[in-house]
C-alpha cells in the first residue's frame, strides 16, 4: 500500500511539474541561433523583424537583439566562449518589444567571458 500511494504521489507531481512547464513556454515562441557566427542579419517570425549584431571592442563582448517591426517581445542569446574554447548559449532576461533592444554580456559571465561567438534570439 505505501508503494502504491508514493508512485501515485510521485505521478501526480510529474503530471503537475509538466503543466507548469507547458504554461511557461509560450507556443508560438521561435528560437534562431547562429552558432559560430556573429554576422549581422535580419529574422522574421510571428510578424515580429529582428536585427541581430555582435559589439565588440577591448571591454565588451554582447550579443544584440533589437526589435525594428512587429508586435513580438525578444530576448537576445549569445554563445560565449571559455577560454579552453567550449562554448554555451545563453539567453538575456531582457524582454523588448518593436524599438527596443535586449542584449546578453558574455564578458560578464564567469568563466564563459572570452568572447561572443554566436549571435541568436527568442522571439515569444
Amino acid at each position: 500500500m505505501r508503494k502504491l500511494r508514493l508512485a501515485t504521489a510521485l505521478a501526480t507531481a510529474g503530471v503537475a511539474v509538466a503543466a507548469s512547464l507547458a504554461v511557461g513556454a509560450p507556443a508560438n515562441a521561435a528560437v534562431f541561433d547562429f552558432q559560430n557566427n556573429i554576422s549581422e542579419r535580419y529574422v522574421a517570425s510571428n510578424n515580429t523583424t529582428v536585427r541581430l549584431y555582435a559589439v565588440i571592442d577591448s571591454s565588451h563582448r554582447a550579443s544584440y537583439a533589437y526589435v525594428t517591426r512587429g508586435y513580438g517581445s525578444v530576448q537576445a542569446r549569445a554563445q560565449c566562449q571559455r577560454g579552453d574554447g567550449r562554448t554555451s548559449w545563453y539567453q538575456s532576461t531582457i524582454n523588448a518589444s518593436t524599438g527596443g533592444t535586449s542584449h546578453y554580456d558574455c564578458d560578464n559571465n564567469g568563466t564563459y567571458n572570452r568572447a561572443v561567438v554566436g549571435l541568436g534570439v527568442d522571439i515569444h
